[in-house]
């Protein structure tokens, strides 16, 4: 994300994050705490990663311009992870 956006000002106050993925009737949870990643070169490459995944044709456009932005990532470190795992 940018620096400066709400999500991540809140995120480095308090690095307490679930994150649920569900599909189906099965779905992945998990807790933990979120360490940041501050170094720009490092979280240009993962958003730069998103940009190219989700938009594989117009993607290199916002690469350039989140080249011009303060960025910040993070990583979730899980302490909890609970699952319910449906039949398919």
């Amino acid at each position: 994300s940018a620096v400066g956006r709400r999500w991540p000002t809140n995120l480095l106050r308090d690095g307490r994050c679930s994150l649920t993925v569900v599909d189906g009737g099965s779905w992945l949870g998990l807790r933990g705490t979120v360490r940041p990643i501050t170094d720009g070169a490092e979280a240009l490459a993962d958003i730069s990663a998103m940009a190219r995944r989700y938009d594989p044709t117009g993607g290199d456009a916002a690469i350039a311009t989140f080249s011009t932005q303060q960025r910040i990532s993070f990583r979730l470190a899980p302490e909890r992870i609970h699952a319910e795992i449906g039949e398919s």
